[in-house]
């Protein structure tokens, strides 16, 4: 097997010799003759290498095409899940964006409310200083008609005592 691997270099090595030489005389020939070949070797190894891999992992040629076939299912059925999952997240998106825009209107409300109900607040401690100031008021009065009608039982009270003396 060692010998194979050397010969295959050492011809490897010549042929690359030789196309070096036939490139600067003619492009076409060096295609023809060099690339080919070395592309058909270089291939030939891999799957050499590949098919009688020491660690067992492919024993033949239907156990590559299989898994490659198996490499292609996965691939396929992941990029129909991707695409699931961008379709999924596009109506997340569309879901969120109308939610936030619901909860933009709720909060614009809350807080119309909010401005409504600090102007009856306001409006309210006004009236509130305004009724503390008529119920003062009417205290006064009531204060003054009390300390009136006591000075007038006094009086009348005065007044009948001196009738009746």
């Amino acid at each position: 097997m060692q010998t194979k691997i050397l010969s295959s270099d050492t011809q490897t090595k010549y042929q690359v010799q030789i196309c070096e030489q036939i490139r600067y005389t003619n492009s076409r020939r060096y295609l023809d003759v060099c690339v080919a070949p070395l592309n058909r070797s270089l291939f030939s190894r891999w799957r050499h290498r590949s098919v009688s891999d020491k660690t067992g992992q492919f024993e033949d040629i239907q156990d590559v095409i299989s898994r490659y076939k198996l490499l292609v299912r996965t691939r396929k059925d992941l990029q129909q899940s991707q695409e699931k999952d961008k379709e999924m997240i596009k109506q997340t998106k569309v879901l969120l964006d109308r939610y936030e825009a619901e909860k933009e209107a709720e909060t614009l409300q809350y807080q119309n409310e909010l401005e409504q109900l600090h102007q009856r607040f306001a409006q309210a401690q006004s009236d509130v200083r305004s009724w503390t100031a008529r119920w003062a008021d009417i205290q006064n009065r009531n204060a003054k008609n009390a300390l009136m009608l006591t000075t007038m039982k006094t009086a009348i009270h005065n007044l009948f005592q001196c009738v009746n003396k």
